[in-house]
């Protein structure tokens, strides 16, 4: 039996040949995973250092043995944490492992979908509930005035009026509520929006196969071992880029509806979200090949969530499916803001090699010419960006400063490292380093491509004081003028025909688009053709249509380039 010293020498070297290439680093490899699978970690830190591990073997394993003893392993450490008691199993909490539990206020579309797709497994945490008071506004218009005395005068506490009101009904307490939410007159989004804003905690099991960390993946037709090692990036991130990537495919809906499901528990597992994942639209998903069975699946919103001049867009990069990494990207004309965050138990794993790629399927997706990071992503009120050294990563591959005080920094930095290998920035430079954002603009990307982004402000300011203009009483009345003199611009003499996201879609950009109302009148028949078209693609099943007609809308872009130059 190995002694815990001996073990913990054992993780270390083990970690050091996660990513092993060699054969005799393989063999090792295998040695190391057979004698684990014989000796059962006991400290918690042993435990969660070997789950992260064999995690990052079976994302990219060198040879199906070592695969096969990885899998064993984690399905070993699931079967360690089943067996403690109650007290053994809350130590382990919020950490992803199977059988584990996670405490976490996630948004009502998370939440909802954590209780269709795992039912009993979900519930709310009332111990960890600070303020469960604060649920009374959730559960107030749901209330017939009747019942309304008892309720406002705290004759009972939330969670005790909860339980009476549920009766014999044998739901979780969550699953109660969200059904009576679903079936009141007050409108989804408030109630939405309200149970998001009151952070109710729950407590989410993963008992369910897909559900932890190790568990959850994508299922994939083979499997791609690293035998010959990781790949790594050579070159010029900009010509990369801009090569053509084939084999981008949009999904069938049961398709996507698994990767979304994926990227879901692969965010919620780790306490996190992101927003075109909470409102996916399962019309609008793609999965791209990277090479060596990694892709990036690509998750467009729902219609009723869209922004207004921006696309908005959740992805999620899996390695023989396992998802190991995400992000955001937003189009907007021919640029596109991003960043990357990948999952901790994968870093060192070829990250530059899978960020270029992803760029290059973004590329080619949305026909961006310039990609544009902003600074929280490496260190702007991100500590852990900044400890991370995250700046230089976006760095080595072509992205540079913005604000050109940054940049001179960045290039005095870049010279000391140069002069003295074991140089390393301390937080003080990168913090420094992260107050501008970052951009990286393809060969075929002229400044006149140039679309600031600050100028989504000034646009927004500017809706506002061309509805505050219009010689009416109400602003619902100005928002009608407007729409009603873009329409007569545009010579569109009816919208009846149109599908109701198309109309909402045309309402959204109507108060941007009504800024440079006197410059559209002068275009031609065919270019008004174009703008309405472009309007209506807003509303569409899939906003890549939007994307892609925005990117090759010039005048449009001109337009309200001019305007906000003036208005600034």
């Amino acid at each position: 039996m190995m002694s815990k010293p001996r073990i913990t020498a054992r993780l270390e070297d083990l970690h050091r040949l996660r990513f092993a290439s060699r054969k005799g680093d393989i063999a090792e490899q295998a040695l190391i995973l057979a004698q684990l699978a014989q000796e059962p970690a006991g400290q918690r830190s042993a435990v969660l250092t070997q789950h992260a591990i064999m995690m990052a073997i079976r994302a990219f394993p060198c040879h199906p043995k070592n695969d096969r003893l990885a899998t064993g392993i984690i399905d070993q450490l699931g079967q360690q944490i089943s067996q403690m008691n109650h007290r053994e199993r809350a130590r382990f909490q919020d950490t992803g492992m199977p059988g584990t539990t996670v405490v976490h206020a996630y948004s009502y579309e998370i939440a909802r979908w954590l209780v269709d797709k795992f039912a009993d497994s979900v519930d709310i945490s009332w111990p960890d509930y600070e303020s469960p008071e604060q649920l009374d506004q959730v559960l107030e218009p749901l209330l017939l005035r009747s019942e309304l005395p008892a309720f406002e005068e705290g004759s009972v506490d939330t969670k005790t009026w909860l339980r009476l009101a549920k009766g014999n009904s044998s739901k979780t307490d969550l699953a109660w509520l969200f059904d009576e939410m679903a079936s009141c007159s007050i409108p989804a989004n408030i109630l939405s929006e309200t149970y998001t804003t009151v952070e109710v905690p729950l407590a989410w099991r993963l008992d369910h196969p897909l559900a932890s960390k190790s568990g959850n993946r994508l299922a994939m037709k083979s499997v791609a071992y690293r035998g010959g090692g990781l790949r790594k990036f050579h070159g010029k991130a900009a010509y990369e880029i801009n090569k053509p990537l084939r084999g981008i495919q949009k999904l069938s809906r049961s398709r996507a509806r698994a990767v979304i499901d994926v990227a879901r528990t692969a965010l919620a597992s780790r306490q996190r979200e992101v927003y075109a994942m909470c409102q996916a639209n399962i019309d609008d998903v793609y999965l791209a090949p990277l090479g060596k069975n990694v892709h990036v699946a690509i998750i467009g919103v729902m219609p009723a969530a869209r922004l207004s001049l921006e696309a908005n867009y959740g992805y999620l990069l899996l390695s023989n499916g396992m998802p190991i990494g995400y992000g955001g990207v937003s189009p907007l004309f021919r640029q596109a803001n991003t960043g990357i965050n990948i999952f901790d138990e994968f870093r060192g794993a070829e990250s530059a090699t899978l960020w270029g790629q992803a760029l290059r399927a973004f590329r080619q997706l949305f026909k961006c010419h310039r990609f544009i990071v902003n600074p929280y992503q490496f260190g702007k009120g991100n500590s852990e960006a900044v400890g991370s050294g995250a700046f230089w990563f976006y760095y080595k591959l072509g992205f540079r400063p913005i604000d050109a005080g940054v940049a001179q920094l960045a290039s005095r930095e870049k010279k000391r490292c140069q002069k003295r290998p074991s140089h390393r920035s301390d937080r003080k430079i990168l913090r420094q380093l992260a107050q501008s954002d970052l951009e990286l603009r393809l060969p075929v990307c002229s400044r006149a491509d140039r679309f600031e982004e600050c100028w989504l402000e000034t646009l927004s300011l500017g809706a506002t004081q061309l509805l505050a203009a219009q010689p009416v009483s109400t602003r619902q009345l100005a928002m009608r003028r407007v729409v009603r003199d873009l329409c007569r611009t545009l010579q569109i003499s009816s919208r009846r025909t149109w599908s109701s996201d198309e109309r909402e879609s045309f309402e959204l950009l109507a108060p941007v688009v009504g800024l440079v109302l006197s410059e559209i009148e002068s275009w031609s028949r065919r270019e008004k053709r174009d703008l309405v078209t472009l309007m209506r693609a807003k509303g569409g099943r899939r906003e890549l249509d939007f994307a892609r007609r925005l990117a090759s809308h010039d005048r449009l872009r001109l337009a309200l380039a001019k305007y906000c130059r003036q208005a600034d």
